[in-house]
């Protein structure tokens, strides 16, 4: 960089580029792409502006605060009482009601002289990249899952051409014809395994909205992703898309990202936190907690959340539990076992939501049962090193459970009666062989080893900083081309 050649560090520079930021309106989608722009003001000299929708905004509130970031907010034009963060379809609509509010902020900035020089979208940010090419400003496509999904994901069309989608079910129900699918890279995936967008009637929104994501994304001169390449090289190599794509991950362990997140001086979270569960963790014997947790989104019957209290009490293992308001209908006092809370008392603790990295991070916890989000994963492997129990639900999840299990080995995964419900012995089969059992120790190792590979990628010599500094020579030489 211009500034290292003269022997100014680069946080001491004037900004050099000023990106314009668009995340999707969901937490999962708003933490990684964050944490990446702090990284580049902070280490870069990049100005960012991150636009959020004036409902996240004003909920985050004072807890978003970075001298390298100006948050912006603006309307999604949904009424005031649609539900907006409740499910994926409630984000799906505020994402889509951005679209107009942006183009103007765009068209103001164009008229004022003061356009970025380069876009960042998240993917589910499809038109991201229209506008780009309406304003002639270049995008670059940043991905919050792994390099496995995105090749999956991208590959939908191919699939299609093939006939291997949309799914083929048994005599119209809701199981799928048992057929292997075959990805580069990847190893051969039952249909339930491939993302759930995926799954879908090819009349649907979801699958819609998946085949026009990554049409969009093949007009951004780069695609970040979220990710390590040495975690997934294989898939790397074998990735067929039209645009290179780049590992920056994780970016919660990129620079201002780790210092603030360990801090906790920068606060992500919707959601209220409890802080005090780490008070109790301080009690707590080392490795001997198991921490359970299903992010955002999941929701859960009554049956199963009856299953999961009693599955995870028969294993008589210590755990610290997050139930989320909106996970369940009616008060927990109602959906709990009859007694749960006196008999587990010694045994339990119960959040609504908890700062996960802290508690990841703390020295008592041993285990981590996960609905495997890839936020949750990759806050694991950098920071816990733990072994997991996985509980996959929608989206990605599932492949990303394929390749905790399969590909790292160091976790095990649940089996659904009816491919509904996790019963209790089963819940208690897995939490007793993954804290207690003879290969709970050799699970420890290898997840201790996939977070020492996650630490050197992100040194100055690693290679997602190697990455990070690649893709903005690319957008420099972009950007040169272009005055």
């Amino acid at each position: 960089m211009e500034g290292e050649a003269a022997g100014i560090s680069p946080s001491q520079q004037r900004p050099l580029l000023h990106v314009l930021a668009l995340p999707h309106p969901l937490q999962g989608h708003i933490t990684p792409l964050l944490h990446f722009c702090l990284e580049l003001g902070a280490s870069y000299s990049v100005a960012v502006t991150f636009v959020l929708t004036d409902h996240i905004l004003s909920r985050m509130g004072s807890r978003l605060f970075s001298p390298h970031i100006k948050f912006m907010g603006v309307a999604d034009n949904l009424p005031s009482d649609h539900p907006r963060q409740s499910s994926f379809s409630d984000s799906y609509d505020a994402v889509m009601g951005m679209e107009a509010s942006v183009h103007m902020l765009l068209r103001d900035l164009s008229l004022q002289n003061q356009l970025p020089n380069i876009i960042i979208c998240d993917t589910f940010v499809a038109w991201g990249h229209k506008a780009a090419v309406k304003f002639g400003v270049p995008s670059v496509a940043f991905v919050t899952t792994n390099v496995s999904a995105f090749c999956a994901m991208s590959s939908t069309e191919k699939l299609i051409d093939s006939g291997i989608l949309p799914l083929k079910t048994v005599d119209g129900s809701s199981k799928y014809v048992d057929q292997l699918i075959s990805l580069p890279g990847l190893p051969p995936l039952q249909p339930h395994e491939i993302p759930y967008s995926m799954r879908m009637p090819s009349s649907h929104y979801r699958f819609k909205f998946l085949v026009e994501q990554f049409s969009e994304a093949t007009k951004a001169i780069a695609v970040l992703v979220n990710s390590i390449s040495e975690l997934e090289r294989n898939v790397l190599q074998n990735l067929e898309y039209k645009v290179p794509v780049f590992c920056i991950g994780p970016s919660l362990m990129l620079g201002d990202a780790r210092t603030l997140s360990s801090m906790n001086g920068l606060t992500t979270s919707i959601l209220p936190v409890q802080e005090d569960c780490l008070s109790w963790l301080d009690k707590q014997i080392t490795g001997s907690v198991l921490y359970v947790s299903f992010g955002s989104i999941t929701t859960f019957t009554k049956l199963q959340l009856m299953e999961l209290a009693l599955g995870l009490e028969a294993s008589e293992q210590v755990f610290l539990w997050v139930i989320r308001p909106g996970s369940f209908e009616g008060l927990l006092s109602d959906v709990l076992p009859p007694g749960f809370v006196e008999r587990t008392k010694n045994k339990c603790y119960i959040v609504s939501w908890c700062p996960q990295v802290q508690v990841l991070s703390h020295k008592a916890v041993g285990g981590f049962l996960t609905h495997c989000g890839w936020n949750s994963i990759l806050e694991n492997i950098s920071l816990g090193g733990l072994p997991m129990i996985c509980w996959p639900d929608g989206g990605e999840q599932a492949l990303n459970a394929k390749v905790v299990v399969d590909v790292w080995k160091v976790g095990l995964s649940v089996a659904k009666q009816d491919d509904i419900t996790v019963g209790r012995e089963e819940i208690e089969h897995l939490v007793r062989a993954l804290m207690q059992g003879e290969g709970a120790q050799q699970f420890k190792c290898k997840a201790a080893k996939l977070r020492g590979i996650v630490h050197q990628a992100v040194q100055e010599t690693g290679s997602s900083v190697g990455n990070i500094k690649k893709v903005l020579e690319i957008v420099r030489n972009v950007r040169s081309k272009s005055c």
